[in-house]
C-alpha cells in the first residue's frame, strides 16, 4: 500500500510540474505576440507616395550611374585616341640623344665709341673682283684709302682669311686728308672655284677693325674658256669669183662716101678743108683699140 501511495503522488506532482510549466509558455507567447494596427486609406496613400519616390530615386541613381559610365567610356576613348596621337608624333621626331643642353651665348655688345678723336678709313673701293684666273696664278691688287679722320691713322695689323691671302701695310702714320694702300697678293695654288677672301684691318679707328675682300674665279687650264685665234681666213673654192668690169668698144665710124651727081660729076656732100688720112694713121688707131681690148 505504501509503494502504490507513494507512485501516485509522484504521478501527481509530474502532472502539476507539466501543467504549470504549460501555464508558463502560454504567457511567453501572449507577450510575445504584438497587436498590429488596422491600416488605413491614408496610410495606403503614404506609403504609395513613398514607394514611388522610392522607385524614382532607384531610377535616378540608374541614370547616374549610365551617365558615370558613359563619362568613363568617353574619357577612357580620349585617352586611347591621345596615346595614339602621342605615339604617332613619337615615331615622326627622330630620335633625340640625351646631350647636355648647350650654355646660353652671351649677348653682343658695341663698344663704346671713345670721347677721343680719331682717324678714320675712307677707301676707294672696299672690294675687288679679279675675274677669271688660271689655277697658280698670283693676283695683286692696291686698296687705296683716305684718312678722313682727325689724328694720323696708325694700323698696326691686317689679318686674312687664308694663308694664300698676304696684306701688305703702311708701316709709317698717315695723315689727315692723306692717301695711303693696302697691298694684297692672293696666290690661287689649289684653289678651284669661287674665292672670296677677306682682309681684316686694325687700326686706331671706330670701329677698330674694317674689312676689305678679294674675290674672283679659279679654273684649271681644262676649264679655262678656249681663245679664238685671230687667223688669216683662206678663200673658199665656193666663194664667188670677183667680177670685172666689161670693156666697152667703139663701132667703127664708116666714112661717107661723097655721092656724085651723075649729071654734073660733082659731089652733093660738103667738103671739108682737113686733109685726108693716110694709111699709116689708120693702122695706129687700130693698134690702139685693139691694145684697149687686150686690156
Amino acid at each position: 500500500m505504501k509503494k502504490s501511495h507513494l507512485m501516485g503522488v509522484i504521478a501527481l506532482l509530474i502532472s502539476l510540474n507539466l501543467l504549470v510549466f504549460s501555464c508558463q509558455n502560454d504567457k511567453t507567447t501572449r507577450s510575445e505576440v504584438v497587436e498590429v494596427p488596422a491600416t488605413t486609406d491614408s496610410d495606403k496613400d503614404k506609403q504609395g507616395i513613398v514607394e514611388s519616390d522610392i522607385a524614382e530615386d532607384e531610377a535616378t541613381e540608374e541614370e547616374n550611374l549610365g551617365a558615370e559610365e558613359g563619362t568613363a567610356m568617353d574619357e577612357k576613348a580620349e585617352d586611347k585616341e591621345s596615346k595614339v596621337v602621342a605615339e604617332a608624333e613619337t615615331k615622326k621626331k627622330p630620335a633625340v640623344a640625351n646631350t647636355p643642353a648647350a650654355p646660353p651665348k652671351p649677348k653682343k655688345t658695341k663698344p663704346k665709341k671713345p670721347a677721343t678723336p680719331l682717324a678714320k678709313f675712307k677707301f676707294d673701293k672696299k672690294e675687288y673682283n679679279f675675274g677669271t684666273v688660271e689655277v697658280g696664278t698670283k693676283v695683286e691688287h692696291d686698296f687705296y684709302f683716305t684718312n678722313t679722320g682727325e689724328v694720323p691713322m696708325v694700323i698696326t695689323d691686317a689679318n686674312s682669311t687664308c694663308g694664300c691671302t698676304i696684306p701688305e701695310i703702311p708701316k709709317e702714320p698717315i695723315a689727315p686728308g692723306a692717301r695711303g694702300k693696302v697691298k694684297v697678293t692672293f696666290d690661287s695654288t689649289g684653289k678651284i672655284g669661287m674665292q672670296d677672301k677677306h682682309v681684316t684691318i686694325t687700326a686706331n679707328t671706330y670701329p677698330k677693325n674694317t674689312v676689305i675682300h678679294m674675290k674672283g674665279l679659279a679654273l684649271t687650264e681644262n676649264m679655262m674658256p678656249t681663245k679664238k685665234s685671230a687667223t688669216t681666213a683662206s678663200p673658199s673654192p665656193y666663194a664667188s669669183p670677183k667680177l670685172t668690169e666689161p670693156t666697152t668698144t667703139t663701132p667703127k665710124k664708116e666714112e661717107a662716101k661723097p655721092e656724085e651727081n651723075s649729071d654734073s660729076g660733082t659731089s652733093l656732100l660738103p667738103t671739108s678743108d682737113k686733109p685726108a688720112a693716110t694709111s699709116t694713121d689708120n693702122k695706129s688707131e687700130s693698134e690702139t683699140k685693139t691694145d684697149n681690148k687686150d686690156q
